[in-house]
């Protein structure tokens, strides 16, 4: 093991291929070591820090940037990286890292591994990577993106964009106009406080909007989407496409005057005459025509209408649901079959209410 001290001055300081402890003091650095588990103090000013190399890797780093606008790169090992204040840099290669950007506009990026992400104060950009991540923005509007894995993704204050890739993660917005999308899997979202735009994507998927004016859209698969408080608009999909694939959606639109927003991709039943035309459809769980709440149907053409009957849907005997049914016509065996596909039910709601209200809508 060595030891090594700079000096005030700009230093160049290079370790060993074993364990080193570095301590760089003030000025702009340049410190690099091969090899070995090493603990690096970079002190004040602009440094920059190099552990291991794309041949040798890395081992099991502890590194302090201290104040200024470092760059630091790890190429393996399980680090633990402060990188202090300043708007640093920070890319690390592989293993199970915690990463603290601190005060300042950073940019972290991470590899393969399950890595802890702090971005702290500042308009920080994370890149996390594959693995099973946890990452908190902090305050500031930070841009965080993560891939395959099951992550855990806090925004923090700010506005803040989030995108995330496979795996069945967990995304809390935090204070702020937040943007989400949430990829494929599984994935549970939370806007929380101010209004925000949540998407789920592919997936079963929960989103919860809460506090502020959202705008929720959950995308392919069984999805759970609720508005919260404020007046939402709550889609089932960003548009219309055509589907064999069967999906069942719950709407809740909560307090204020919201926008079920219904794609008619629901057409299960159209490309598969064979099966019953309940396969795909959503059901909007508390319309509350007292609040405002509306219900805007999108259609995959013009050419197509819709039949509103009541009914009893959940089989309580009590006839007082409304049923949205979609009228068009599919191609099958060279032949026109014209079919009706329920597109959407809205619980304990008259239908003749609705209509006579002009509650329901349809875009062009």
């Amino acid at each position: 093991m060595a030891t090594i001290i700079g000096t005030p001055a700009n230093d160049s300081l290079k370790g060993s291929l074993f364990d080193d402890v570095i301590f760089a003091d003030a000025g702009d650095d340049i410190i690099t070591d091969p090899g070995g588990s090493n603990t690096i103090n970079a002190g004040a000013g602009n440094d920059w820090i190099t552990m291991g190399s794309n041949a040798t890797g890395s081992g099991n780093d502890i590194i302090n940037g201290g104040a200024g606008d470092d760059i630091i790169t790890d190429f393996g090992g399980n680090n633990t990286i402060d990188a202090g204040t300043g708007n640093d840099r920070i890319t690390t290669y592989g293993g199970n890292d915690t990463i603290i950007g601190g005060d300042g506009d950073d940019g972290i990026a991470s590899g393969g591994g399950n890595d802890t992400i702090f971005g702290g104060n500042g308009f920080d950009t994370i890149d996390a990577g594959s693995g099973n991540n946890i990452i908190d923005g902090g305050a500031g509007s930070d841009r965080i993106t993560a891939y395959a894995g099951k992550d855990q993704i806090a925004g923090g204050s700010g506005d803040d964009g989030i995108a995330s890739g496979g795996g069945d993660d967990i995304i809390l917005g935090g204070d702020g106009f937040d943007s989400v999308d949430a990829g494929s899997g599984n994935d549970e979202v939370y806007g929380q406080a101010d209004r925000d735009i949540l998407n789920g994507e592919d997936g079963n998927d929960f989103i919860f909007g809460d506090a502020g004016n959202d705008w929720i859209t959950g995308g392919r698969g069984n999805d759970f989407l609720s508005g919260g408080e404020g007046n939402d608009i709550i889609g089932t999909h960003p548009f219309p496409f055509n589907s064999s694939v069967p999906e069942k959606d719950e709407l809740y639109g909560g307090v204020g005057a919201d926008v079920f927003r219904i794609e008619s991709n629901y057409f299960a039943g159209i490309n598969d005459p064979s099966s019953s035309r309940d396969q795909a459809y959503a059901i909007v769980k508390d319309f509350n025509l007292a609040e405002g709440d509306r219900v805007g149907l999108l259609p995959l053409s013009l050419s197509e209408s819709y039949i509103i009957e009541q009914g009893d849907f959940n089989g309580d005997g009590i006839v007082n649901d409304t049923f949205i049914i979609q009228n068009r016509y599919t191609i099958v065996n060279d032949h026109v079959l014209f079919v009706n596909n329920l597109v959407a039910v809205i619980e304990n709601t008259n239908a003749a209410t609705l209509l006579a209200a002009g509650a329901i809508q349809v875009f062009d």
